[in-house]
């Protein structure tokens, strides 16, 4: 949840900062799009994308995905890395977390 959480802050604020930073070419509602589909793609994975890909075709607001020269393609995948690294960053180092409760096992001179 928490990384879930954090990933959510980023995009929110990266979505306001996007509108600034968005490559030349794009329109406020194509850098919108774009933020979220990257977001989408990184919470539910490659396959979320293929199924945008094939159901969204003809859509012209997808177009970016399939053209590799677009200033929409460039920036997708920008947004897709940093959003990626965003959630990584958000999550606990390995062997960080603490234990469940009730798993940890009672402190010396203590009574279970």
């Amino acid at each position: 949840r928490c990384a879930r959480a954090a990933r959510s802050l980023v995009v929110e604020r990266t979505l306001t900062e996007s509108m600034a930073t968005a490559a030349p070419g794009l329109t406020p509602e194509m850098v919108a799009a774009i933020d979220k589909l990257a977001d989408f793609k990184v919470k539910n994975g490659e396959q979320f994308e293929a199924l945008i890909r094939n159901k969204q075709r003809d859509n012209p607001t997808f177009a970016f995905l399939f053209d590799e020269a677009s200033p929409g393609y460039a920036y997708y995948h920008r947004k897709v890395q940093e959003y990626t690294q965003a959630g990584l960053a958000a999550l606990p180092a390995p062997g960080t977390m603490p234990p469940a409760p009730g798993t940890m096992p009672p402190a010396p001179g203590t009574m279970p």
